[in-house]
């Protein structure tokens, strides 16, 4: 049986147009020293999180992941980015979703 955790990513990931925005705010966030995060809960939701808005002292009831960010060379314009830039930062998603998955069976 799937966990909460396992449920939230999923919908997470078939949200296309919310993966990509937050890859996108990931990228700009990267470049001031900061990130985008996914927080996934047991219950099966979860919610984006501006990583300089938790700091390190937030304990979370469920799992925190970062978003990737785009290989741009410091270049961000939504309609010049290529569809590669995107497929990469999903597939890193997607390693995590298998991570999880195999931590679980462990």
């Amino acid at each position: 049986m799937e966990s909460g955790i396992i449920k939230a990513f999923r919908t997470f990931l078939s949200h296309t147009i919310e993966v990509e925005d937050a890859i996108l705010a990931s990228t700009r966030a990267d470049w001031n020293g900061s990130r985008y995060l996914i927080e996934l809960f047991p219950n099966g939701t979860y919610r984006l999180l501006w990583k300089n808005s938790i700091r390190n002292m937030y304990h979370s009831a469920g799992r925190i992941l970062p978003i990737p960010v785009l290989d741009d060379d410091g270049e961000v314009d939504a309609s010049a980015i290529v569809e590669p830039f995107f497929e990469n930062a999903i597939d890193q998603l997607e390693d995590m979703l298998t991570a999880l998955q195999v931590e679980e069976t462990v």
